[in-house]
């Protein structure tokens, strides 16, 4: 599938702030974590269950932008006039998913913060780096979402 210099542009900016989402801001977080570890008093009661919760949701949440893209291109090719071109979708779309895979790591921070267990912290990381490969702009994702927008 033919894609112009514009469409290609816009998924280099997108492959970008998939970098910045997903490998810089996580850096961040261990630095903040660090920095912040001797302030912060630990709060004991729930922390086991808290962490499970939020272990829960970060192997479940990166799921749900899947779904919002189905329902959201059942929405686009319902309507009759189109203001919203599909490349612009395609990159709504895909930061709603870094959104949702960067969640992941600032959950393995608030439990660091909380438990002070950094194992613990590093438990979100694993998930969330597979996450950010199945999430991750690809020019293969991209032509398979145009395809998807233009058929019927």
């Amino acid at each position: 599938m033919f894609v112009s210099d514009k469409d290609a542009a816009l998924l280099k900016q997108l492959r970008w702030l998939a970098l910045l989402m997903l490998v810089v801001s996580p850096l961040l977080y261990l630095v903040v974590s660090y920095l912040l570890s001797g302030q912060i008093p630990s709060a004991p009661a729930g922390n086991e269950l808290m962490t499970e919760i939020l272990m829960v949701m970060a192997l479940v949440q990166p799921l749900i932008p899947m779904v919002i893209e189905k329902i959201q291109l059942r929405q686009y090719k319902s309507r009759d006039n189109k203001k919203v071109p599909p490349v612009r979708l395609y990159y709504l779309l895909t930061l709603s998913r870094l959104a949702f895979v960067d969640s992941v790591f600032l959950y393995g921070m608030v439990v660091f913060l909380l438990t002070r267990e950094p194992p613990v912290f590093l438990y979100f990381y694993p998930i969330g780096i597979g996450w950010s490969f199945v999430h991750w702009p690809r020019m293969s994702r991209f032509e398979s979402f145009l395809r998807k927008v233009e058929g019927p």
